[in-house]
Formats: structure tokens, C-alpha cells, sequence
């Protein structure tokens, strides 16, 4: 490490635990998928009725700026329902993007979230609908 030069600081597990609790006390995409069937991973999914969401894995890269350390984030947060026309899945996957647009952690300094793109993908499982909603975020602690 070069002299004076700081290390980013990798934030992906606390920008992945808020962004659980922010789509957790949404009450606009709640009324559509219960809270308790929104998960932090898919590993966590053990009752495949639907709906549901799950978070992925998020793919994180340094973030520095002056005062501020963090990381950048690219996730992408699953969302299923049962079909056989995509009305549902799209809701939802409207529903998540509406509420990441007010994202600010708080288990952090600060942060927040940009969503990049949706895909409604048909699931071989006969009329299971699946949306890959993507965001970046970054997630930054004072220095």
C-alpha cells in the first residue's frame, strides 16, 4: 500500500442488510409480497410458493473519495410470481424500483442506489414468472 493512500472499505453486507429492511417496510410493494416472503438471499428461501423476493450476490469494487470511504454495488434483487402473463411479476418488479428510489441506509454513514435495468425472464417451471431487477449502490463511512 502506497504512503497516506487508504483502502476502500467493502459495505456490500450492510448496503445487502438495508436494502432487506427498506423493501421489507415498503408498504406499497408489501401489499403485494409479504414481508416475511421478501428474503436476503436466495440460500434463505425454503417455501417456493408465491410471491416472493431475494436478494443476489452483490458483485462489490472500491469506492474512495475525499472524507469517504465505501464500496460500489451492483445487485440484483429477484422477484417471482406465478403467471401465465408477466402482470404480476412486472408489478413487483415496478414496486421495487419505486421503493429503492428513496434508499438511504442506515446501519451506514451514507448511500444510496440507482437502478440500472429490469428483465422478466420465463422460469421452466410451468407459469412461474421471474424479474431480475439490477441497481448499482454505493455504500460510504466518514474517514
Amino acid at each position: 500500500q502506497e504512503q497516506g493512500r487508504r483502502m476502500s472499505t467493502d459495505l456490500s453486507l450492510e448496503l445487502r442488510q438495508a436494502t432487506l429492511a427498506h423493501l421489507r417496510a415498503d408498504a406499497s410493494l408489501t401489499s403485494l409480497v409479504d414481508p416475511a416472503r421478501i428474503f436476503g438471499e436466495y440460500a434463505l428461501v425454503t417455501d417456493y410458493s408465491l410471491p416472493w423476493i431475494s436478494l443476489g450476490d452483490p458483485l462489490a469494487a472500491g469506492f474512495d473519495a475525499s472524507g469517504w470511504s465505501g464500496s460500489e454495488n451492483s445487485l440484483n434483487i429477484h422477484a417471482y410470481a406465478q403467471g401465465p402473463g408477466r402482470d404480476a411479476v412486472q408489478k413487483i418488479a415496478r414496486r421495487i424500483v419505486a421503493a429503492m428510489a428513496d434508499f438511504e441506509p442506515q446501519n451506514i454513514d451514507g448511500g444510496w442506489a440507482e437502478w440500472r435495468d429490469t428483465q422478466v425472464l420465463p422460469d421452466p417451471t410451468e407459469e412461474l414468472l421471474h424479474a431480475v431487477v439490477r441497481f448499482e449502490m454505493t455504500g460510504v463511512v466518514a474517514v
